[in-house]
């Protein structure tokens, strides 16, 4: 029922790549979980955390992997397979995310400006 990850589908694949973690703030909503690590969670209604990569393109993941798959121990070809193999889902994932949150925002300003203006 989250208003931004609310539309994902209950199990998906998404880009990572980062080898650190966030711990689930007090008072804050777990969204979203991998193997190995919480991956999203909400604070109060306007502030979301991912640690996935809905913002990846083919350009950018291809350039991490070359820059520095190797120093991460990945098959840089095998990677590069499975970004081409998975880019336009990982791209549709992130541009309905995206999109979700400007709404948000929009309505959030729009409520505030009403707020502003006493009505």
């Amino acid at each position: 029922d989250d208003p931004l990850v609310g539309a994902l589908p209950t199990r998906f694949r998404a880009y990572l790549w980062h080898e650190y973690q966030f711990s689930l703030p007090e008072n804050a909503v777990p969204l979203g979980r991998s193997e190995d690590c919480l991956q999203a969670f909400r604070l109060g209604d306007h502030v979301w955390a991912l640690q996935f990569h809905p913002e990846v393109t083919a350009k950018i993941a291809d350039g991490w992997i070359d820059r520095y798959g190797e120093a991460a121990g990945l098959d840089r070809r095998k990677s590069h397979v499975e970004v081409a193999r998975n880019i336009a889902s990982w791209n549709q994932l992130g541009h309905g995310l995206c999109l979700r949150f400007l709404a948000i925002a929009a309505s959030h300003c729009q409520s505030t400006a009403s707020d502003a203006a006493g009505e």
